[in-house]
């Protein structure tokens, strides 16, 4: 008999969790953020900048860099640019590796982002979220078959993942309304 998981929920919203604008970060604090979530997935663009000109980017009034901090270190951050009038790009967002995956992570993202701009984000972009997460997972299912272990299984496994995938971005799906 397996253990009954409990439900996803995330860590209370208390010392162990936050979200903090960096205001006007150092170019060195910046680039630990960068390379700690980045260099897995071989991030490389912001460390062909010199000091000067990353300054002049994150240091930018209209520009924030807001860093989540789980256990008191850095975990995680976002770069969102307000210089193009009346937009908002994502410049970029990444998580340190031992906390993508984990099972509260887009509950504790969905409620800080609430926190932060007083509103939920959108119904799309968490439905995006949920179908990228469950995209990764059957790539690394592929991966999993080339070691000769149990290739079957991670077949299998990769083919769940990709429909569950489908079902998030399937907009008469119930899966979402769950959430």
């Amino acid at each position: 008999e397996q253990p009954v998981r409990p439900p996803a929920r995330p860590p209370r919203l208390t010392e162990k969790l936050a979200l903090m604008r960096a205001e006007r970060p150092t170019v060195s604090f910046y680039r630990y953020l960068y390379n700690a979530v980045g260099k897995p997935w071989r991030w490389y663009e912001r460390n062909q900048l010199s000091d000067e000109q990353l300054a002049a980017i994150v240091q930018d009034e209209l520009v924030e860099v807001c860093v989540l901090y789980y256990g008191g270190t850095p975990a995680g951050y976002a770069e969102l640019d307000f210089r193009q009038k009346g937009e908002v790009e994502l410049a970029y967002f990444g998580l340190e590796c031992r906390v993508i995956g984990e099972r509260w992570i887009e509950t504790a993202c969905r409620e800080l982002y609430q926190a932060r701009h007083h509103d939920g984000a959108p119904r799309h972009l968490w439905q995006f979220y949920a179908a990228r997460r469950a995209m990764v997972r059957a790539m690394l299912s592929a991966w999993h078959t080339l070691d000769g272990d149990d290739r079957h299984r991670w077949l299998r496994r990769g083919r769940n993942y990709l429909s569950l995938a489908e079902d998030y971005l399937d907009p008469d799906d119930a899966t979402m309304s769950r959430s």
